[in-house]
């Protein structure tokens, strides 16, 4: 039976990314230490924001970092959680896969701003109060518009 829980934040959109965690459960399940991922995690039916909240709440979290990262909606809100929580008591292990530069945001920021202006147009022309969950969405992407710059340099002084 593992003793230590540790969640792991991660894209699936790259193969480094999911062969980095499928490296680590050997050694870890060796020290006792359980890897809860969210595709071995969920049932059928159970919503990703449970595990995605549970991620935030966690003492220890690795994190899994790659350029489709900061463009995965599920992933900084992850991220953006963990930072918010940061003074916690959390332990994070980030581990790079690709060549992301956590130095420069204006990337994933770039991104952000395209994904928030989209969704914005949809938004004005459903009309807000019928398309409540794009409205969510719509802060979400706000959200990571307007901290993906300290999130990046946070994460990278860790």
């Amino acid at each position: 039976m593992a003793n230590v829980k540790v969640f792991v934040s991660y894209s699936w959109r790259i193969p480094e990314s999911v062969k980095v965690v499928d490296d680590l459960e050997t050694p870890a399940r060796e020290r006792s230490i359980k890897l809860l991922q969210d595709n071995k995690e969920i049932k059928l039916g159970e919503y990703i924001n449970k595990f995605m909240q549970q991620i935030a709440d966690a003492e220890h979290v690795v994190v899994v970092l790659s350029k489709p990262y900061f463009e995965s909606e599920y992933c900084l809100w992850e991220l953006l959680h963990l930072y918010q929580k940061e003074r916690d008591g959390k332990t994070i292990y980030p581990i790079l896969v690709d060549d992301v530069d956590l130095r420069d945001s204006s990337t994933a920021v770039a991104f952000w701003k395209n994904e928030r202006d989209k969704l914005q147009q949809e938004v004005d022309q459903d009309g807000a109060g019928h398309v409540p969950d794009k409205v969510i969405r719509l802060n979400l992407y706000i959200d990571l518009v307007n901290t993906a710059d300290r999130l990046m340099t946070w994460v990278g002084g860790i």
